[in-house]
């Protein structure tokens, strides 16, 4: 079983990025707008919120099921946190995508919680209910279950 398309979704979140900008990159840097680290940050966490976002309803994803990819486990991030006490060389960066990923689900909860999209959430958190009692097997009666002994 592969990734779903929110995990794919996520990983590419802190994917390297390419080594040629493209035009929209380029423009941004010549009218100015890239000289604002916190700006470009912000326009990077709505965009990364807003593509997750758009994952609503597909494959059966849900709101929930996206956020609970988004959201840093508690056990996980103590054990980050543990890693960057003992690599504090590696600690920036890894401090970096934990917030990173906090100002994203804290975008991405703003989408979900607005009156907008309330119907497609409505609709997705129904076709996943509906897909979840599609794979749930039926089982047998118990009584048919019962072999005679042979004594």
């Amino acid at each position: 079983m592969g990734l779903s398309a929110a995990s794919a979704a996520i990983v590419n979140l802190f994917a390297a990025p390419s080594e040629s900008p493209n035009s929209e990159q380029r423009e941004q840097t010549h009218s100015g707008l890239a000289d604002d680290p916190k700006a470009a940050l912000r326009r990077r966490v709505k965009e990364e919120a807003r593509s997750l976002f758009q994952l609503v309803g597909q494959s059966g994803e849900t709101a929930r099921s996206i956020r609970e990819q988004i959201y840093i486990q508690p056990h996980i991030a103590r054990d980050l946190f543990r890693f960057v006490e003992d690599h504090p060389d590696e600690g920036c960066w890894i401090l970096g995508a934990i917030e990173f990923r906090n100002r994203v689900l804290r975008e991405f909860d703003a989408l979900a919680s607005s009156a907008e999209h309330a119907e497609r959430i409505a609709a997705a958190e129904e076709e996943a209910t509906r897909r979840t009692a599609a794979e749930i097997p039926v089982l047998p009666v118990l009584h048919e279950l019962v072999v005679e002994s042979v004594c």
